[in-house]
């Protein structure tokens, strides 16, 4: 960020629908079940091959929670940073990508609620733009017709700096 430059807003996305998610919840009820046969010490329903020692139960058990831990991770791994010239969105565990926006270059910014958003508070908002970038898209945000707005008037302030005026 350079000395002109000041931070506006940053956060991440909530992990708020992802706990309330159907098949998220499915899956860790899985992995519960299984854990409760592991210590009730029942055999599994099916029949799995493994080497000796190695107890199915915790396998299958491993093997549902590792994709739902990845993507917790995947969220909890992305920032959105809102400047006064632009805005960065980084993301990836193991790579990590970073794209960015100049502001005086923002064409739309869109805020729209899913049912399940609507429910926890939260909205996605994705910001169209002029150069290459296309749409940056910010899911699960919290207050997000506070953020619409502060991309909106920052990408407006910027645009105004610039003297840059959008065709009709």
């Amino acid at each position: 960020m350079s000395a002109r430059e000041a931070r506006i807003w940053s956060g991440r996305p909530s992990l708020r629908p992802l706990l309330l998610n159907p098949i998220y919840i499915a899956c860790w009820a899985g992995v519960a079940y299984l854990v409760g046969l592991h210590l009730d010490g029942r055999p599994l329903p099916m029949r799995l091959v493994l080497p000796h020692g190695v107890d199915p139960r915790v396998v299958a058990a491993a093997a549902l929670a590792a994709p739902l831990l990845w993507w917790a991770a995947t969220v909890l791994t992305t920032r959105f940073e809102l400047t006064t010239q632009r805005l960065i969105v980084a993301k990836g565990i193991l790579n990590r990508s970073l794209d960015e926006i100049e502001l005086y270059r923002v064409r739309d910014v869109r805020l729209t609620k899913g049912i399940l958003q609507r429910l926890v508070g939260l909205g996605t908002v994705q910001v169209g733009s002029s150069d290459g970038t296309g749409t940056l898209v910010m899911h699960s945000i919290k207050g997000s017709a506070r953020v619409r707005e502060a991309v909106r008037e920052a990408s407006e302030e910027s645009k105004r700096a610039r003297n840059v005026t959008v065709a009709a």
